[in-house]
């Protein structure tokens, strides 16, 4: 739709408006208003109908992307469209607090209708869709049962109308969960195997409602980018959701110290390093392995501290906000037995904590755990500066941690996060992590630490991202070093895939940045023949150069004017430091003849530099050859020079560009180029769909 055709004022917009209003005031109401309206331009008029588009709507970790598509429906019900079918998580929780918490509330005259009332009201819903100004919302989990059951309901609907369903918006909430074809791997090497049941059964679905744009939305794009090209799962257009001002993500915990000053404007370097590292504190290993793997509930130092440290923030908000409850999250397993046990180790440890309290207070009687409150309240006032007593918070506390509410969330468990104290411990695993939000969480206990971890999985687990800024001043992080690394890699990626986007929005390349602890997604949703990389202190040649005649000569002499400058032969590697932006302008010139499986990809290229130079690698090395006669069907290897992975630098891509004559060629002149990213001490790694 074009932006001055799009009808901005409609009935829903403006009722739901005044919610937004509410929730995040006028600015921040009008700004997601405005940034939806991006994706609205990329949506088909309800009247012209879709060629099927797909897109991706990307935003942050508890950002309010429910709040977003809610702004898409309503935005694009004012413009046309009638019928939307929301795909939501296999996780309860999740579904529940999307139908219930926010569609129900937040579209006033929208008939939304879940799983559990399709049966009843098949006739209310078709009449729905008989009125003109009818809206329907239709809400389902992606479990193959219920989308069975909803593919009977829009049959029976479509059976009832007597003609086609009208035009659909798809909303696939968290689509690279449950969405994906989990037999792609597989299928890859035997196309007999059909694909996953749910992908299969949200295919059904699709051909069922035949005029559809299909709207994916996550924060974790990594497996739906490295989709082969053209599949169904990967978007053809991408619009970034910004958050809201009091949003706290990846930067506020793990920026690199060279990029805190882009988020902090105005502060002193090393004050803001000192900032970023009283928010995280350490875990020891040992004590993972202490609580998982040992008999026994003793308590580990740093879950103690963690602890300590929750009820010493709180109680100091709780004395200014009486009303206010705060969180606690422990999630350092996925297995059901451990959650038991740590829930049974911090019971334990609550008990001997109160008592503890009891006899300071009433009987003057200091026992250790007094001293190691002592130290964390000194830990929390480095960060808290409106200042209070020690002693105003343990005498509130002495009376409130009987408030202190303890919950084991798993797969056992159907109910959502309950805040019924004004202490709410939470401990889970996988079920805890995407798309649920823990309100008030000023503690995260996080150990969770396989051999390898997959980016999306992780960064799902980072509850502790969101509109949490005014807590920020008593918030901590307990994690491990090595997880701390792997944040940190995930940070810089995430970062550099957004930067990206906003630079190329429509472009169909993607690369991710990995490396050998932390992988971009699953294997099981990626054709096994499709996903190449770009490794660190490899060199990649260009084996298959474009050379027609007709066109070799307008990019020969680009090049040649660029390089005009450089000598012949190579010269000292410090001489050859270059801005890595004459790199990229040397490789926009360079053409392929286009083979599908070549790991040389020009754009995949460019867009590995473009990730690198987002990630403060701003330099690049430039060594220049000219008067090569090779021949087409000469080994190219040959071009690069004896010794040339010395001559490569460790800390910067380096681009061996290389001029041949062009004999046994076409007789024209032309450049062939070989590339070899930096050897870094982290061993970043460029994943992309070779397709």
């Amino acid at each position: 739709m074009e932006l001055d055709d799009i009808i901005t004022d409609g009935k829903h917009i403006t009722q739901l408006r005044t919610v937004l209003v509410k929730s995040m005031g006028e600015n921040g109401a009008d700004k997601l208003i405005n940034n939806i309206l991006e994706l609205i331009q990329e949506l088909p008029s309800a009247e012209e109908g879709s060629q099927n588009r797909h897109g991706l709507l990307l935003g942050y970790i508890q950002s309010g992307k429910t709040f977003a598509f809610t702004t898409a429906i309503a935005l694009a019900a004012d413009n046309g469209y009638r019928l939307f079918i929301i795909l939501t998580s296999n996780n309860l929780i999740l579904y529940n607090q999307t139908i219930d918490e926010r569609l129900k509330q937040d579209l006033q005259s929208i008939e939304v209708e879940g799983k559990d009332s399709w049966e009843q009201k098949i006739l209310m819903m078709t009449q729905t869709l008989k009125d003109p100004k009818g809206v329907l919302v239709l809400v389902t989990t992606k479990n193959t049962a219920i989308l069975y059951k909803l593919e009977q309901t829009l049959r029976t609907i479509q059976e009832e109308l007597k003609m086609g369903l009208p035009i659909a918006l798809i909303i696939d909430d968290e689509a690279d969960e449950g969405g994906l074809d989990t037999n792609t791997r597989r299928r890859s090497v035997n196309p007999l195997i059909e694909a996953g049941p749910t992908f299969s059964a949200i295919e059904e679905i699709r051909r069922l409602v035949p005029n559809h744009v299909r709207l994916q939305v996550t924060a974790t794009p990594q497996a739906l980018f490295l989709q082969d090209s053209g599949h169904e799962s990967r978007p053809g257009f991408t619009v970034l959701l910004e958050p809201g001002a009091d949003y706290v993500g990846s930067e506020q915990f793990f920026a690199l110290k060279q990029e805190i000053d882009m988020i902090y404007e105005n502060d002193d370097e090393n004050e803001l390093e000192e900032r970023k590292s009283k928010i995280i504190r350490r875990i020891d290993q040992h004590d993972i392995h202490m609580m998982i793997e040992q008999e026994g509930d003793s308590i580990p130092d740093s879950l103690r501290d963690a602890l300590l440290t929750f009820y010493i923030g709180a109680t100091i908000k709780i004395v200014d906000e009486p009303s206010t409850r705060f969180s606690f999250l422990c999630h350092i397993s996925a297995r059901k037995a451990d959650h038991d046990k740590i829930s049974q180790i911090i019971n334990k440890y609550i008990g001997v904590l109160r008592k503890s309290l009891i006899d300071y207070v009433d009987n003057n009687i200091t026992s250790e755990d007094i001293y190691y409150l002592e130290k964390i309240y000194t830990d929390i006032i480095s960060t808290y500066e409106d200042g209070i007593s020690l002693g105003t918070i343990i005498n509130e506390l002495r009376e409130s941690i009987i408030k202190t509410d303890i919950s084991v969330i798993n797969s056992s468990t159907t109910y959502q996060p309950t805040y019924s104290g004004k202490y709410n411990i939470f401990i889970g695993g996988t079920k805890i992590a995407r798309g649920v939000t823990i309100k008030n969480l000023i503690v995260t206990y996080y150990g969770r630490q396989p051999k390898v971890t997959n980016m999306d999985t992780m960064l799902q687990h980072a509850r502790m991202y969101g509109y949490r800024k005014n807590h920020m001043d008593v918030t901590r992080l307990f994690i491990t070093e090595e997880i701390e690394k792997r944040f940190t890699v995930i940070y810089e990626s995430e970062k550099a895939l957004r930067d990206l986007i906003k630079r190329y929005p429509n472009e169909n390349y993607r690369s991710i940045i990995i490396n050998n602890t932390v992988r971009a997604t699953r294997n099981n949703v990626l054709n096994k023949f499709s996903i190449g990389y770009y490794v660190s202190g490899k060199n990649y040649l260009q084996r298959y150069p474009y050379y027609n005649k007709s066109d070799i000569d307008k990019t020969t002499k680009n090049i040649d004017a660029i390089l005009e400058d450089y000598p012949t032969t190579g010269i000292k590697t410090e001489e050859k430091e270059v801005d890595i932006e004459i790199l990229i302008d040397i490789l926009n010139n360079i053409h392929s003849v286009p083979r599908t499986f070549s790991l040389w990809n020009d754009k995949k290229i460019i867009s590995a530099l473009e990730l690198m130079k987002t990630g403060n690698i701003t330099r690049g090395l430039l060594i220049v050859s000219r008067n090569r006669n090779i021949g087409s069907k000469d080994k190219f290897g040959a071009l690069l020079p004896p010794g040339y992975k010395a001559k490569a630098s460790r800390e910067y891509p380096t681009l061996f560009i290389f001029k041949v004559t062009g004999e046994n060629w076409n007789g024209k002149p032309f450049w062939i180029p070989a590339i070899t990213f930096p050897d870094t001490k982290d061993k970043y790694t460029f994943v992309f769909n070779l397709s």
